[in-house]
């Protein structure tokens, strides 16, 4: 059976995932882990241990696997494609970081350290409230669990990350996608699919940077798509 790997955003875990997994389940075989820091799994938070975690199980499945990742998922799924090319089948990546200046990022790390934990959470309540109640319970749940240490290690790690000089060792067919409103990383997803040979560079109309969560049926399609083309015979 075709597998498919979900990899989750930066606060969440495999729950942002339910929807895919439900839908695809059966059809697929789905693999949803949490990177660590996240849900289930322990810290703390590195790009090298994420990266470790994933190639793992990555080698521990029969057949190549179609690997897709969203915001941090997807930063972490292009080095995963490097270290197991073997291992990959196709890549899909949505609001991937190819590289994030270090002030933009050092910003942001310290925000999260300074900005109350209650303020965070009621934040993630109200960003993900426009998913539906359901979906920002889980949110802030998974914010609560990854917590403001989990939160502040991926912002340092990501001001370390650039991924542009190995880009072009991908060499797996690969799909780069980023919402229409997503405009703080569309330059990110240019660089990417500029970057990879042969790949292809889709933006969503409308969608802001977790459309997963916006336009789930949109977002599943748009794999569903993808992974047909890579497996249909040429």
């Amino acid at each position: 059976m075709t597998t498919i790997a979900l990899l989750h955003a930066l606060g969440l875990s495999h729950r942002m995932w339910e929807r895919q997994v439900a839908d695809l389940k059966g059809r697929y075989r789905m693999l949803a882990p949490d990177l660590p820091g996240h849900g289930e799994a322990a810290g703390p938070f590195t790009l090298a241990g994420a990266l470790e975690r994933v190639v793992t199980m990555l080698r521990a499945q029969d057949e190549p696997v179609h690997l897709c990742g969203l915001s941090l998922g997807a930063t972490v799924a292009i080095p995963a494609a490097l270290a197991a090319p073997d291992r990959v089948r196709s890549l899909m990546v949505s609001g991937a970081i190819a590289h994030a200046p270090r002030f933009v990022m050092g910003v942001q790390r310290l925000a999260t350290t300074l900005t109350p934990w209650s303020t965070t959470l009621s934040g993630t309540r109200r960003l993900y409230a426009r998913y539906g109640d359901e979906v920002a319970r889980t949110a802030v749940d998974d914010m609560r669990i990854a917590g403001k240490q989990t939160l502040r290690e991926a912002n340092r790690e990501m001001a370390l990350i650039d991924l542009r000089p190995r880009l072009r060792e991908v060499r797996v067919p690969t799909l780069v996608l980023c919402g229409g409103d997503d405009r703080a990383n569309f330059g990110n997803a240019l660089a990417v699919a500029r970057g990879i040979p042969g790949a292809q560079l889709q933006v969503i109309p409308d969608a802001g940077h977790l459309w997963s969560l916006e336009f789930p049926e949109t977002f599943t399609r748009t794999l569903v798509r993808f992974v047909e083309d890579v497996e249909r015979p040429s």
